[in-house]
């Protein structure tokens, strides 16, 4: 009878603590969407209520409430008054949860105008036409396609576009993992100024200890994600590790670099939202706090004329650079065309000679002068240090 009540309680409690887990994930992920959709993106939060928190499976999220502050520009969610998760906006920056360790970034914010562009009328081509009808259709019920936004270029210029109800051309749509190719650019424009390496070592605490088989892996490893370290990327799984981090951590950065190795660096290729963050960590020690918060904005974002786009930090402080960038669908086309022009911009080149061709190269080796049988083309690319294998 003593082992069965004690089989119970460890029963009872392992369930009390996965339902506080879970609900705590919950809250959180309710606030920062609202807060974030509130203050960044400028939607009626009715519309994030009954849309992007009622969706799929998230139906739960009903009996969680929430309290939108605005003299504040924070939101509270809270499970029948026990259990609260915050998240606080910052201009410029977006919002960030908080947590008892780590609060909000009050005083850390950036100037940002956001000029209104005019509304182009949608194209008669029927091509067009037929493509748009096509992308805002809802052929399966059970599978919603839920469109916000298309625009199509053609020779950098924009020849069609379309909005939902409720998002217009001026409306920042998250970018989810479309974030992590402006953490690839940005990783480039540091490469270009010698602040980082492709192949050196990394300034990651968690690695220091010399006998650390973690400190084999370079910047290369963490952008083609086969730095073999051990991640959960089942966003299916609400204690998962990269729900968990998003919402879970104050420092996901830390979080992901904790993670133990499954397989040699360089020798698998595994999806990681966890190694973008790392690197998030890594450009903002290698250029300090005091340049890193105007970084994007001023590296990348200015020179494109993406007036609308924000990276959201954690808690921390650091770039959630593997899911949380909003910008407008016209500045994530503006994105876009800077790769199809090889990283250059108006004549001016923002990403390094070959990095484009690099960001898409299928497999690589190494080059450092040691070997004699490895062909480096004399071309821009070999600047690089690594050298294609097709």
């Amino acid at each position: 009878m003593l082992a069965s009540g004690i089989a119970a309680v460890v029963v009872i409690g392992a369930v009390l603590h996965y339902t506080s887990a879970l609900l705590s994930i919950g809250a959180a992920y309710k606030a920062k969407t609202l807060c974030s959709g509130v203050f960044v993106a400028h939607r009626d939060p009715r519309s994030v209520l009954d849309t992007d928190l009622t969706a799929d499976d998230l139906s739960m999220l009903r009996h969680i409430d929430v309290h939108i502050d605005y003299d504040e520009k924070s939101v509270t969610a809270d499970f029948l008054g026990m259990l609260k998760r915050k998240a606080t906006y910052r201009q410029g920056l977006g919002c960030s949860l908080e947590y008892e360790t780590h609060k909000a970034f009050s005083s850390s914010e950036l100037p940002i105008t956001m000029a209104k562009s005019k509304a182009m009328p949608e194209k008669q081509n029927p091509l067009f036409k037929a493509a748009l009808d096509w992308a805002f259709s809802e052929p399966d019920p059970a599978r919603l396609r839920r469109t916000r936004a298309v625009v199509v270029l053609h020779k950098g210029r924009i020849v069609a576009e379309r909005y939902a109800p409720g998002f217009d051309k001026d409306t920042p749509l998250l970018g989810w993992s479309m974030t992590k190719g402006v953490m690839n650019a940005l990783t480039g424009i540091m490469v270009k100024e010698g602040r980082l390496s492709l192949t050196g070592p990394l300034p990651v605490q968690e690695w220091r200890e010399p006998d650390d088989p973690r400190r084999k892996i370079t910047l290369d490893h963490l952008l083609r994600m086969s730095s073999g370290l051990r991640f959960d990327e089942d966003d299916g799984n609400p204690l998962g590790d990269v729900t968990y981090m998003l919402l879970g951590v104050p420092d996901m950065g830390s979080f992901a670099a904790r993670k133990s190795l499954e397989a040699e660096p360089g020798k698998m290729w595994s999806y990681s939202s966890g190694t973008t963050n790392i690197i998030g960590r890594i450009i903002r020690q290698s250029v300090g706090d005091a340049n890193y918060v105007g970084l994007p904005r001023r590296e990348l974002f200015e020179p494109l004329g993406m007036d609308s786009a924000v990276i959201e930090q954690d808690a921390a402080g650091t770039f959630v650079g593997s899911s949380l960038m909003y910008a407008t669908a016209r500045d994530w086309a503006r994105f876009g065309q800077l790769y199809l022009q090889d990283g250059v911009w108006a004549g001016r080149r923002i990403l390094p000679e070959g990095w484009v061709e690099y960001a898409f190269a299928r497999k690589f080796v190494f080059y450092d002068g040691s070997r004699d049988d490895v062909d480096i083309d004399d071309g821009p690319f070999a600047r690089l240090g690594v050298s294609l294998v097709w």
